[in-house]
């Protein structure tokens, strides 16, 4: 028979706390038999591309198991009210938790001490581990279990990309004005603040710099470009523009 509470084939989750406790909700109005992704979707915890996040807290906490399925007396207590139903959800923490908690003392651990124990332990990239060492810590918060103080609190973020390269402002051009190379950019400007910088350049010698926030996400980029030209092009209603941007490098 299976062991329900074996979790040496299981991969921690890194989900996001609010939306895993809103998965962990959901129980409370729905009597789910089978998850998968049509379900999470379906029911708002997350966005396609995410929903192995909350799939993997799932599996990760023991609620369904390699098939999708859910055990009829997990789903029921997981419809508990009360104390009765918070004690459920510290049970299965602790058990799926359990080999951090036998390695470190969480009521004295540092933040990094965690974040180490993920990589290690899983082979998690820093910023995976970050981001499970954030949903460890809400969940110990929210459901009364001790941690140390520098593990309350605000979620850290994951550090940015260590690249130099990938640090730099990125800049497209319209016109033959030659792209810079990296050493010529001066990160230490108020430009480098911002990821990505959009040059306009037309015919009569018109020039503007246009910043755009937000991370560095080239696919998200490629995809919009014809919105960003049509946007562009209104902003210089009085200048030639060309019509198409030179490829990412």
């Amino acid at each position: 028979m299976k062991n329900e509470n074996d979790t040496s084939k299981r991969i921690p989750s890194y989900a996001g706390i609010n939306p895993a406790k809103e998965a962990l909700a959901i129980f409370q109005r729905i009597n789910a038999k089978h998850i998968d992704r049509d379900f999470i979707v379906g029911n708002g915890l997350a966005t396609a591309p995410n929903s192995h996040r909350i799939i993997n807290l799932y599996k990760w906490l023991g609620i369904i198991d390699e098939e999708g399925n859910v055990p009829e007396n997990i789903s029921a207590k997981l419809r508990l009210l009360g104390e009765e139903r918070d004690e459920f959800i510290k049970k299965l923490i602790l058990e799926s938790y359990g080999d951090l908690f036998q390695t470190i003392n969480i009521e004295r651990a540092k933040f990094q001490e965690v974040v180490n124990f993920f990589i290690t332990k899983y082979n998690f990239s820093s910023s995976s581990a970050i981001l499970a060492t954030n949903l460890f810590s809400g969940l110990c918060e929210e459901y009364k279990i001790e941690i140390s103080d520098e593990l309350k609190g605000k979620p850290r973020k994951p550090r940015e990309r260590s690249s130099v390269l990938q640090k730099l402002p990125r800049k497209f051009y319209y016109g033959k004005e030659k792209k810079p190379e990296p050493s010529s950019i001066n990160t230490s400007d108020s430009e480098s603040m911002y990821p990505m910088i959009v040059i306009i350049k037309s015919n009569d010698g018109y020039k503007q710099e246009v910043p755009i926030k937000g991370e560095i996400d080239i696919d998200f980029v490629k995809d919009q470009l014809e919105i960003l030209k049509k946007r562009l092009k209104a902003m210089l209603t009085s200048s030639s523009v060309k019509e198409d941007l030179t490829e990412l490098s």
